[in-house]
């Protein structure tokens, strides 16, 4: 990663300098590692991230709600520095994984809020659901940025870019400039060097397929069957993945829980955590401390 900003993107800290402000943590399940990035203290928030990800898709977030928070963030298995899923059903992996990790690392029974993004929004769902069968009501504050696993099929993005054996360093990253600003970033002149060499990093260390678990409804399942004081749903109001799959997707949202709250930023795309960092921030504190 570049250790300065690039142009548009300096009002934060780089990727590096947000690591360097926390520490690494690593836990064991079935002698698979989870790595965590730790940061403050105060009552913790879980922040996972989404497919093709790493702890990264949060980097313009850590610092703002770190503060007076504690933050955890894991490279999920099967992403970043993590090992594999220890089990063949990726999903209960992960999750299970996660909460050994929580166990070890904080004391979940006083109380935890969950952050998560896309397919985050799935491991966030089922780890819910195992928080609340070992230590209920302990899920305190649920968000869901851009959540998946809703129920519905979804639509393919057919007119992504795929890389090709013998690419140059230049065609490869006009291929993730392509691929962010169709699935990623709303503003296509957002993308600067270091969203794709976020992209790049995070897109070589994947190593599982979010896509049959996505399709699921375990996100629906958990705002139903979980007990929980808020639950929020934040959007870009120019998501292509949303866009995609609508009507459906608004009906599904609408059946969530009575009580949702669905929030929409403007002019923020998929990955609005990015893109929008600071009325994203403003907006999550609202969610976290409602």
């Amino acid at each position: 990663m570049p250790e300065t900003p690039d142009q548009g993107a300096n009002v934060y800290s780089t990727v590096n300098d947000v690591a360097a402000n926390g520490k690494v943590q690593r836990t064991c399940w079935r002698r698979g590692v989870t790595v965590w990035r730790d940061w403050g203290a105060g009552r913790p928030v879980i922040l996972l991230h989404g497919g093709f990800g790493s702890w990264t898709h949060w980097v313009r977030t850590v610092p703002a709600i770190s503060t007076d928070r504690r933050v955890l963030v894991p490279d999920m298995p099967g992403f970043g520095d993590s090992d594999d899923p220890v089990m063949e059903n990726a999903l209960e992996a992960i999750s299970r994984a996660l909460l050994a990790g929580l166990e070890k690392l904080i004391d979940i029974e006083a109380g935890i809020d969950i952050v998560s993004f896309s397919f985050g929004t799935v491991v966030g769902g089922a780890l819910a659901q195992l928080v609340n069968e070992r230590y209920p009501a302990a899920v305190k504050n649920f968000v869901l940025v851009a959540p998946a696993g809703l129920g519905i099929t979804t639509r393919v993005f057919d007119d992504l870019a795929f890389i090709r054996p013998g690419m140059t360093q230049v065609e490869l990253r006009n291929l993730h400039r392509n691929n962010l600003g169709i699935v990623m970033l709303a503003d296509k002149s957002k993308i600067a060097d270091e969203t794709i060499d976020i992209q790049i990093a995070n897109t070589q260390r994947n190593r599982i397929s979010a896509k049959p678990y996505t399709r699921g409804d375990v996100v629906l399942a958990a705002c139903r069957s979980v007990p929980m004081e808020n639950l929020d749903v934040i959007l870009g109001a120019r998501d292509e993945y949303v866009a995609r799959n609508e009507p459906e997707y608004s009906a599904a949202l609408a059946k969530l829980h009575p009580k949702a709250r669905i929030h929409c930023i403007e002019g923020g795309g998929h990955w609005v955590q990015y893109e929008k960092a600071d009325a994203f921030n403003a907006l999550l504190r609202q969610c976290l401390d409602n």
